[in-house]
């Protein structure tokens, strides 16, 4: 009679635990870095790999993670206003 085979479990569940922390760690990085806002007086630049890309409006955005995509928000709907020569009367 021919003995069974050892089956080393414990090595190969180690190496594949090791590897879906590595995956998951790296899909919430991919997230983090991939979710963005545009205030509501503001628009956002999107420059894709140091090149311009496009223009979009306010709110909550989504970009491609890890620096491919660069985002710059610039306040274009604001006015500031300074107001001379008003007095309150009295």
């Amino acid at each position: 009679m021919s003995q069974p085979t050892e089956i080393r479990i414990p090595d190969f569940f180690r190496g594949g635990i090791i590897i879906w922390v590595v995956l998951i760690i790296a899909v919430l990085a991919g997230l983090l870095t991939s979710v963005y806002t545009v205030p509501a007086e503001s628009q956002g630049v999107v420059l894709q790999f140091g090149e311009y890309s496009k223009t979009v409006e306010p709110g909550l955005r989504f970009k491609l993670p890890f620096g491919i995509e660069q985002v710059y928000v610039l306040p274009v709907l604001r006015q500031l206003k300074q107001e001379y020569g008003f007095s309150t009367p009295g």
